[in-house]
């Protein structure tokens, strides 16, 4: 659990630092961990792609 907390934060920091045309993630929780770190995860929504559910 702690290494997924991690790797989401650090993904989180880094799409917040680089410009970004598209976010594939793994799963939905893996998505929504990250977005959810954001101010507005709305401007995000239509740039993501969740390969699993």
């Amino acid at each position: 659990m702690l290494q997924f907390v991690y790797f989401s934060h650090m993904m989180a920091y880094n799409v917040a630092n680089t410009p970004v045309e598209r976010l594939v993630f793994a799963t939905q929780d893996l998505a929504t961990k990250v977005l959810m770190q954001f101010d507005n995860q709305a401007c995000y929504n239509n740039q993501i792609t969740v390969l699993a559910k």
